[in-house]
């Protein structure tokens, strides 16, 4: 078991938001799940790269409901974030996939890290 798969149990999961909170009071619950499941997927696959078709499934959301929730983990943000005068989390990153062209594989960020750290910290001993 991953050491995030550890850490991110129903039980955490509100003090999970919390940390969440800190770094950002504006993130939607269901853009923390996407990017517990970003961080989660990652620390197991090791060197296998997630792209957003897997991540989507893995996740069970619409293709624009994953869409919607990586572009606020890019740096970039959304039409909407822009719209407002507001970027993104700036977390992840989005890759081409050497394998697949026309598919984006999905890297964190040093921010992306930070805040994944600050959850493993906070959990597991």
């Amino acid at each position: 078991m991953g050491t995030l798969q550890r850490a991110i149990t129903f039980k955490n999961m509100l003090e999970i938001v919390d940390i969440f909170g800190e770094a950002n009071p504006r993130m939607e619950l269901q853009t923390v799940v996407v990017f517990c499941t970003i961080c989660r997927e990652l620390d197991m696959r090791e060197e296998r790269p997630l792209n957003i078709t897997e991540l989507g499934n893995l996740i069970g959301l619409s293709s624009p409901s994953i869409s919607r929730n990586v572009a606020y983990l890019t740096a970039h943000g959304d039409a909407y974030t822009r719209g407002k005068g507001g970027e993104g989390f700036g977390w992840i990153e989005l890759k081409p996939d050497p394998s697949h062209l026309s598919k984006k594989i999905i890297t964190l960020t040093a921010k992306g890290r930070a805040v994944r750290d600050k959850i493993v910290e906070r959990f597991v001993q």
